[in-house]
């Protein structure tokens, strides 16, 4: 378990240097070829590269996470994170401001996680608003 929760820890590392740095080579090493999680990000990332576009703000911060027990080549399995994002906009190579977000505080994300003999790898992944399931 302390295995794949380094590695969820890892990933979001990527996560925030693929944005902040516009590459994404990282990223698409440890995506597992059906993530579309994965591959929504690095398309998101590739675009600000290409329009020479960056990113202000919105580092991930993880918070906290907790791994499904899993047989990892078997199924994989789901490790659940809570994270907090920072405010962000997006600044176009022009200097205009194409969009902003809001920070978030205590946003759920589930990531399906599996090991292929090797490597870890991010298999998907799905977030929930704030406060999404609290009672």
């Amino acid at each position: 378990m302390a295995g794949a929760e380094a590695f969820v820890r890892y990933f979001w590392d990527v996560y925030n240097y693929g944005y902040e740095a516009r590459e994404t080579k990282q990223l698409q090493q440890i995506a597992g070829p059906d993530c579309t999680f994965c591959q929504e990000s690095t398309a998101r990332i590739d675009r600000l590269w290409r329009s020479n576009a960056k990113v202000e703000g919105g580092h991930v911060a993880l918070k906290s996470v907790v791994v499904a027990p899993a047989d990892f080549t078997q199924q994989g399995s789901v490790a659940t994170a809570i994270v907090d994002q920072a405010a962000s906009r997006v600044i176009e190579a022009d200097g205009s401001v194409s969009d902003t977000a809001a920070a978030d505080g205590g946003l759920r994300v589930d990531i399906a996680i599996g090991w292929d003999g090797d490597s870890w790898l991010i298999l998907g992944g799905e977030s929930f608003p704030s406060g999404a399931g609290r009672t």
